[in-house]
């Protein structure tokens, strides 16, 4: 008899690995080989992966490098077999392919396979390691007990959909949708308010609850790309899939081009459903993310889209074809008379008048849940202004004082809420409650009750103001109490996590935490939304004022803009409207619209001339000379500047003056007056250091490296860049360590023989802008890595390098950045000796830098254009191109620079 196999870790790891040999030297790499992904896919602890991973290195089995992995911008720790390795894991995978198991099929009977047999019995082809675990400890595998493991890894987000009291009729409808499943991608179910969608879709999957994954989100109007993301990343993390989520969680901006990527990839082969409620709710914003969305499920084999909707809203190109032809589309009407009939029996409503009540229905099933069934005639019910005249003579006529109260007072909130929010009012009680659910006037959820948006709707816009400024009132002081609390928990749990006495607190999971930040930072924001709704401006700009840095910083790009843009100028005064206008600078310079946000800089500039707030003003103006130095616009970058530090000096600030000085410097190294830039730099240093503004003289340092590194005092620069980090590490600015990480990357670079390094540093800051959402900073380290590769002959690389910076960089028409990737690709093509294309590159990178004035970027393209022609043998145009790049380094006064060009141009000489 044989008995049941028992590996170790380190063997379950060596196994595992071995089907990943084949991503060795590319580029990007699967989650599956870091460590989360090796404990996921074994079942097994993080922390005992870690322990094992120790073992296997010291026994020379596993290589560790440091990698892209697929759905993450930040390089991860990955692991790879070896040759000592593959030799070890090849050795147990013979040994468990020969192991002599009894198989139990599904007829029963027993037979003695190999287990290389048993798996090729088996449909989905597990792996060993997935049968292994169903071996029971006499050695016997069951087809059906690994079978059903299989088809039954599933999520069970049955808590997200809504509880059916009945259901009646839908025959037919069902029968489509079914069938739908089946032969369609996209199930879109259209109708008017209350005409039983969600019912319907409910109903739809309730039968496959436990079978199959099920997805469900709700839309609200407030609801951002990364609201749904997030809840979409939960779902597939708990199915194992974790990339999605590891985005989100690292990024402030999202890309769709990336989030599309990672989706596509996660969703492969998932037999799963999506199901989108409210759809017409949807901001426009986010219609192209949908558009993504509905060309990848067409895709993928198995996941299906339900959309259910209101109104047509055009998410997909009727002119695509693949698409529009996985598409089922249901315009839903109401019940049958059977149906209808059913419905108002289980409401215990005689049914003798029913042609009526039918008639007047239309069979609208919210209208049968809400009719009166003491009413005698009926007229024609012709839509939903008909329903909501209805809801006025036949349901508010006839509610008890608590039960109106109630409902007015769940008219005010936007999520379901507690039932002790609805004991404001010392009349309604529990039996209050019960009654309204009763009669559907209330609904229940699994985070609390709210009011039908029909319903809702009807009682908010009948409420008086004063009671609305109360209940609004009530409402903003419960999320701000929500905020504090799970602050607390928050605080808390980190003390937990980092309490090194406490081995259990330790292993605390990653998704809690993500679930408690978003509900406090969105409890923040829901705070800020009833204030504004009563009225209470002043409250909701002192929320705005205090969180507003921690909102923007941690992501909440789109939610807290949302927030700015319901104040209006006659609801603050005009010192408070300036702090909204830069907020809001500050948020679209984040997200990369820099129209938008020099827009409103300038407001912000000008309003604070006419009141005369000078510290204001000047903030608006180094904001726009910020965007102008970004785009080499010199002139006016030179012009908001200076008047900047014309108001700093009268007022004696010194912040502001040392911060105006640190952007002349930068713009007159970018122009080449090297001599002019440390100038400024050094009267940067000299205000920064009198206030002792530590950020300040970090960032001198760094911009003194800068023009150290163009001059060829490569020492020295580094020198300077290190004591820039020196001092960052005492601040805590993680995003200027990293634009220094960059900087110093630049400076081994260009020493020639220090590629390796500069890649080290390249990565580090990659690393640091994708975590904090600094989507520039990732673009600049790409396209100097682009360069990197291409100086170490792996081009492939680079050009993938080159391929993402270029993407960022047209959008916010960064020319400076542009004219560099271009250089990058002029190298790239030259050493594949295509030459037509490093032309082209090398012409638009040239005719870029001289457009915006930048010496030292021309020089680069001029010595790199002339490299290329001498491997082509045009040595007369090489020549004259090193000229041109030597004429421009020594008015720079790059000694080391002219004479190296100047070694290589004697070469081709002679």
């Amino acid at each position: 008899m044989s008995k049941r196999i028992s590996l170790t870790v380190e063997e379950k790891i060596l196994i595992h690995l071995i089907q990943f040999i084949k991503f060795l030297d590319q580029w990007e790499v699967p989650f599956d080989i870091t460590q989360e992904g090796i404990a996921g896919s074994i079942g097994i602890a993080r922390c005992n992966v870690s322990r094992a991973m120790k073992k296997l290195t010291e026994k020379g089995f596993i290589e560790e490098k440091i990698a892209h992995v697929k759905g993450a911008e930040r390089r991860r720790k990955v692991y790879f077999l070896n040759h000592p390795g593959h030799t070890a894991a090849n050795q147990i995978f013979q040994y468990l392919a020969n192991y002599p198991v009894m198989f139990r099929g599904l007829d029963g009977s027993i037979r003695n396979l190999k287990l290389s047999q048993v798996r090729e019995e088996l449909d989905k082809k597990p792996r060993f390691l997935e049968i292994i675990k169903h071996m029971s400890s006499d050695g016997i595998v069951d087809h059906h007990a690994v079978v059903s493991e299989l088809e039954h890894k599933f999520v069970d987000f049955s808590d997200k959909l809504p509880k059916l009291k009945y259901f009646f009729g839908r025959k037919e409808e069902l029968e489509r949708l079914n069938s739908g499943l089946l032969t369609n991608k996209i199930l879109i179910i259209r109708g008017i308010a209350g005409i039983g969608k969600t019912t319907l879709a409910t109903k739809l999957v309730q039968d496959r609850v436990g079978k199959e994954p099920i997805f469900w989100f709700r839309f609200h109007e407030w609801n951002t790309l990364r609201n749904i993301l997030t809840q979409l990343g939960k779902f597939l993390t708990n199915l194992g899939r974790t990339r999605l989520t590891t985005y989100i969680s690292s990024r402030r901006r999202i890309e769709i081009a990336d989030v599309s990527e990672i989706i596509e990839s996660d969703i492969n082969g998932l037999k799963a459903i999506l199901i989108i409620d409210d759809f017409q709710k949807i901001d426009p914003n986010l219609l192209s993310f949908f558009s993504a969305l509905s060309e990848i499920i067409t895709k993928v084999s198995d996941t299906v889209l339900v959309v259910l909707t209101r109104k047509h809203i055009p998410f997909y190109n009727p002119q695509d074809l693949q698409v529009t032809k996985n598409i089922l589309e249901l315009e839903l009407s109401g019940l049958d008379q059977e149906g209808s009939k059913q419905l108002l029996l289980a409401r215990q409503i005689r049914v003798e008048n029913f042609k009526n009540l039918y008639n007047f229905t239309a069979g609208h099933p919210l209208s049968l849940e809400l009719i009166n069934p003491d009413q005698l005639e009926f007229p024609k019910m012709l839509g939903q202004g008909d329903i909501m005249k209805y809801i006025h003579s036949e349901i508010f006529s006839k509610l008890n004082p608590d039960e109106r109260s109630l409902l007015n007072i769940a008219s005010v909130f936007q999520y379901p809420v507690p039932s002790e929010l609805f004991f404001i009012d010392e009349t309604i009680s529990y039996t209050t409650i019960d009654r309204l659910l009763a009669n559907s006037l209330l609904n229940e959820t699994t985070n609390g009750y709210i009011a039908h948006d029909l319903v809702k709707e009807f009682f908010y816009h009948r409420l008086n103001p004063k009671l609305k400024q109360h209940y609004h009132t009530k409402a903003a002081e419960y999320y701000l109490l929500e905020y504090e609390r799970l602050a607390y928990i928050e605080e808390k749990e980190i003390s937990l996590k980092t309490d090194k006495s406490s081995g259990a607190a330790l292993e605390l999971e990653f998704g809690p935490s993500q679930d408690i930040k978003e509900s406090k930072h969105l409890s923040l924001i829901e705070a800020q939304y009833h204030y504004i709704r009563t009225g209470m401006f002043k409250d909701a700009l002192e929320l705005v004022m205090e969180h507003g840095v921690e909102l923007i910083s941690k992501g909440y790009l789109d939610e807290f803009l949302g927030i700015l843009n319901q104040f209006t100028k006659r609801d603050v005064d005009n010192k408070d409207w300036c702090n909204i206008l830069l907020f809001k600078g500050d948020i679209l310079t984040i997200k990369g619209e820099w129209d938008e946000a020099l827009f409103y800089y300038d407001e912000a500039m000008k309003l604070s001339k006419a009141i005369g707030d000078g510290t204001r003003q000047s903030e608006a103006q180094r904001n726009l000379a910020r965007i102008y130095f970004k785009r080499s616009d010199w002139t006016n970058a030179l012009k908001n500047l200076k008047d900047a530090l014309a108001i700093s000096q009268m007022q004696k600030n010194d912040y502001g003056i040392a911060n105006t000085y640190f952007w002349f410097g930068a713009i007159s190294h970018r122009q080449g007056n090297y001599d002019q830039a440390i100038e400024y730099f050094n009267k940067c240093m000299e205000f920064a250091k009198k206030i002792n503004y530590l950020p300040g003289i970090a960032r001198t340092y760094s911009g003194l490296s800068d023009v150290y590194v163009d001059q060829g005092q490569y020492d020295k620069a580094i020198e300077y860049y290190e004591k820039s980090i020196d001092l960052l590490k005492k601040t805590g600015l993680v995003y200027q360590m990293s634009e220094v990480y960059n900087r110093i990357g630049v400076a081994y670079c260009k020493q020639g023989n220090k590629v390796d390094k500069a890649l080290e540093y390249y990565n580090k800051r990659i690393e640091i802008s994708s975590r904090i959402g600094d989507i520039l900073g990732v673009g600049y380290s790409l396209s100097n890595a682009g360069e990197g590769y291409t100086i170490k002959n792996q081009l492939d690389l680079a050009l993938q390098c080159c391929d993402r910076a270029m993407k960022i960089f047209k959008k916010t028409d960064e020319k400076r950045m542009i004219a560099n990737t271009l250089m990058v690709y002029g190298m790239i093509y030259g050493h594949r000796r295509d030459w037509d294309k490093a032309k082209d590159n090398f012409d638009a990178a040239i005719k870029i830098s001289k457009s915006i004035n930048a010496p030292e970027m021309l020089a680069q393209n001029y010595f790199n254009y002339a490299f290329m022609l001498r491997d082509k043998g045009e040595y007369a145009g090489a020549k004259e191109y090193l000229n041109r790049a030597i004429e421009i380094y020594d008015v720079l006064g790059n000694r080391i620079k002219t004479n190296y060009l100047r070694s290589e141009l004697a070469k081709i000489t002679s």
